[in-house]
């Protein structure tokens, strides 16, 4: 079961003209899984070298709205493909960082 489940909204911008939006499917140290909201990815999209993303935090944490990156397509399975994080700023670092640790050591309820 992903940590994630598809709840953090994330746009993958190919070029300045095609973007796709969808979700953050799960998170790893050095990357994440990502669905496309709209079913399907667009034709050709294998075939970029590094592509961005945008990870919308708004509804999850108010570090900050954005995190951004550059990424690798390191796989890609039906609805869902795996992006590995290529380079990133130090802002966009820490945010990361804390999306991950919050995603992995989640709060324990006080019930």
């Amino acid at each position: 079961m992903p940590r994630v489940g598809c709840s953090i909204p994330c746009k993958i911008i190919f070029d300045e003209s095609s973007s796709l939006d969808g979700y953050v499917a799960d998170v790893s140290c050095d990357g994440l899984s990502f669905s496309p909201s709209s079913g399907e990815f667009p034709d050709g999209f294998e075939n970029k070298k590094i592509l961005k993303a945008q990870i919308d935090m708004a509804d999850f944490s108010d570090i900050g709205h954005t995190i951004e990156f550059e990424a690798k397509l390191r796989w890609k399975r039906g609805l869902m493909m795996g992006l590995k994080i290529e380079s990133m700023d130090m802002p966009n670092f820490k945010k990361w960082w804390f999306l991950v640790y919050t995603l992995f050591f989640p709060k324990k309820s006080s019930v």
